[in-house]
């Protein structure tokens, strides 16, 4: 299950609810001031959304600086499917830091895991498409799955630990780049 697809929903259904209960509103009590509400609900909310994102991230990073004296090179929202746990994965220079919303900060240096990486998760979910050839009555389908995204550490005991997040090829690609092993700028001969 991608996680935050049911996050997405329930904002969505807050948004659309909010705006029908404007209407609603506005309606019944008859008061000019408040027709605007169904539009504060349109773009207020997705605003106030962004702002509680960001309000998370920021004290995520103040929360690193302050207390283990690291400064961020990236921070990330993730989903950690283990403790069932929203939260935040911070790389610094010293280790990676995964911080829940609620509960201990999960600290993984750099030197305790052996294998990283990004790739989707199968979720159990399929999707199909069908795409109709011309003028004629027939269709080329197909079927394929929906994955998760996920960015995974491995460490020297080989359980695989794996956060949900959206941006799991940057969080690689910021790993890769701290770690030496950045291929981006190679150049080819040909």
């Amino acid at each position: 299950m991608n996680p935050f697809a049911s996050r997405m929903m329930k904002r969505f259904f807050m948004v659309a609810g909010g705006f029908v209960g404007g209407f609603i509103i506005a309606a019944i009590l008859n008061v000019e001031i408040f027709l605007m509400l169904p539009m504060l609900a349109m773009f207020g909310l997705p605003i106030y959304f962004v702002m509680q994102d960001n309000k998370g991230k920021n004290s995520c990073i103040e929360i690193i600086r302050n207390k283990y004296n690291q400064n961020s090179i990236l921070t990330v929202e993730v989903y950690h499917d283990s403790d069932l746990e929203w939260g935040f994965l911070t790389l610094t220079e010293e280790a990676l830091y995964f911080v829940p919303k609620k509960g201990e900060i999960f600290k993984i240096p750099h030197s305790y895991y052996t294998d990283y990486g990004y790739r989707g998760l199968s979720t159990g979910n399929y999707a199909t498409t069908a795409s109709r050839i011309g003028n004629t009555n027939m269709s080329v389908g197909s079927t394929r799955e929906i994955k998760a995204p996920i960015f995974y550490v491995v460490p020297a005991n080989g359980d695989e630990v794996y956060w949900h997040t959206r941006n799991n090829e940057k969080m690689f690609k910021a790993v890769q780049k701290l770690n030496g092993k950045d291929r981006s700028n190679l150049k080819s001969n040909y």
